[in-house]
């Protein structure tokens, strides 16, 4: 869409959930996307993509972002359920973040995206409220791995349960 998106590519290797490349863009069409998917040269297992992808766009044709995405050649789909509370998904994700590994070349501009994920400030309310910062460009990445962790968390990965490791994880700094 022409909003933008951010892909973690990821690996399950033993408990460990290895993100080992990140991609984002903003301004293109579904088409490039898929293009990107193609050019790495791996065989993905699941594609998960965000509750609202199922929802018909208004346009020429009036499908889908999954829709448009099988009609490009993207199988095995699956759409991650829309949660009530963001801070819910916000809260999967902190607790899966100890079951990572994330490769720092190759997702060096995700963790840049994680690093600065910041909840947003209210000069109204003279507070911070228990939402991000309403800025695309700098949620889409941050984003993407909620997706990730709400997917494990509904046991939508197939997953065993994965116990925690004494490896230090990077923290999400919300506020």
């Amino acid at each position: 869409n022409s909003d933008g998106c951010a892909i973690w590519f990821h690996q399950r290797v033993g408990l460990e959930h290895r993100f080992i490349r990140y991609y984002e863009e903003f301004g293109e069409d579904l088409r490039h996307y898929v293009k990107i998917l193609q050019d790495t040269g791996y065989i993905f297992g699941k594609h998960f993509l965000p509750h609202d992808a199922e929802h018909k766009r208004l346009s020429d044709d009036n499908r889908s972002v999954k829709e448009i995405l099988e009609g490009l050649g993207v199988r095995n789909i699956e759409i991650v359920p829309r949660i009530t509370n963001i801070t819910t998904g916000i809260g999967m994700t902190r607790a899966a973040f100890t079951q990572c590994w994330i490769d720092e070349t190759n997702c060096k501009q995700g963790i840049k995206r994680l690093d600065n994920y910041r909840k947003r400030w209210s000069p109204q309310q003279a507070r911070y409220l228990d939402e991000p910062v309403n800025d695309h460009t700098q949620t889409a990445g941050p984003d993407a791995l909620r997706q990730w962790a709400q997917a494990l968390d509904g046991g939508m990965l197939n997953t065993q349960a994965v116990r925690k490791t004494k490896t230090k994880a990077r923290s999400w700094r919300t506020a």
